[in-house]
């Protein structure tokens, strides 16, 4: 759990693509866009500081590599509750 207005770093578990994959990351099935203050994209992690209730959802992480392989590998689901933030893992692969 983290309390609301701490930072958390999620990191995208399928690593052991080669060639090096590519991460990108959805939150309830929209694109995670950084803003490069709050929001961080930095290789594999997927850092959000400053944590806010509308930051609650389900995150995914997808790693592409350069022969055209997808897979997804984590669900990361945030469920805010008052000034607590719990989150809950999921795996799978596909």
């Amino acid at each position: 759990m983290a309390v609301q207005g701490q930072d958390i770093s999620l990191r995208c578990k399928c690593s052991n693509s080669f060639p090096t994959p590519i991460y990108s990351w959805t939150k309830d099935g929209k694109v995670v866009v950084a803003d490069g203050t709050r929001i961080i994209l930095d290789g594999k992690f997927l850092t959000i500081k400053n944590l806010v209730k509308g930051d609650d959802g389900s995150y995914k992480c997808k790693a592409t590599n350069k022969l055209g392989t997808t897979k997804e590998s984590e669900a990361y689901q945030m469920d805010v509750i008052g000034k607590w933030l719990s989150f809950h893992t999921v795996c799978w692969n596909v």
